[in-house]
This record gives structure tokens, sequence and C-alpha cells, in this order.
């Protein structure tokens, strides 16, 4: 948003005079106007990529502590049921191990590894390299 130089109301971009107070716009002015939108789009690119950096960091964060639970749980089950020799053990393994995969997705939502880091709409597992609401980039 462009910024007026005499009252300060924010204007478009391409106006030869301020609707607000009716001043005419010079040549400096207008250049100005033009190196503050540039720096605006500069600014909105940069929080941009920065949002899309943590995204990243959170969804291979999240990768990872899914994967392990996937891949821990029946081996900790196995290993219970050997050592106790009793179904119930393995029953609270299961369930514990159940609860810790819904955490796990529970958290990822929360902490956004599961949210678009533009519009913060919730993704689904099958998202594509754009989201689904705003069409961000996800992927690089």
């Amino acid at each position: 948003m462009v910024h007026c130089p005499k009252c300060s109301s924010p204007i478009g971009t391409d106006l030869p005079a301020c609707p607000i107070c009716h001043q005419a716009f010079s040549d400096a002015d207008k250049e100005a106007m033009a190196s503050e939108t540039a720096a605006e789009a500069k600014r909105i690119r940069e929080k941009q990529q920065k949002a899309f950096e943590d995204f990243c960091r959170k969804r291979s964060i999240f990768g990872v502590s899914l994967a392990a639970a996937i891949l821990l749980l029946p081996v900790v089950t196995f290993i219970i049921a050997k050592l106790t020799k009793s179904g119930t053990a393995v029953v609270i393994t299961l369930v514990l191990g159940m609860l810790l995969w819904a955490g796990i997705i529970i958290g990822g939502i929360i902490t956004g590894a599961a949210r678009c880091p533009h519009c913060d709409a919730i993704l689904f597992r099958q998202y594509g390299p754009h989201c689904h609401s705003c069409g961000g980039k996800l992927r690089e």
C-alpha cells in the first residue's frame, strides 16, 4: 500500500493526485511511491520465504517423528509381548502407541506442520506443490 506524501493516507499506485487531500504528485513523489511499493513487495516476498522455510522445517520434524512412532510401535509391542508373555501388556502398549500416533498428528496440526504457511488452511495428507486454498507454494 502506497501512502500520500502530504497526508499519509493509503492510496493507489497510479493516481495523479491524492483522493483525500487532492495534492498533485510530482515526479519525485511518484518515484518515492514506486520505491515504497517495491520495498513493500520485497518485505512480502521475504516474509513468504521465511514462512515457507519454517513450514519445510516443521514438516521434516513431523515426518521423522511420525515415521519413528510407526516403526517403533511394532518393535516395542513385540519386545513387551516376549518379556511379559501377557496379552494385556500388548494391548496396553498398542493403545499407548495409538495415542502417541494421534498426539503426533494433532501436534502437527497445532504446530503448523499440517497448515499452509501462507493462509493457515489445514493441509490434508495428499497435498500438491501448492496450497488447495490459496495457491501458495508448498514444495520446492
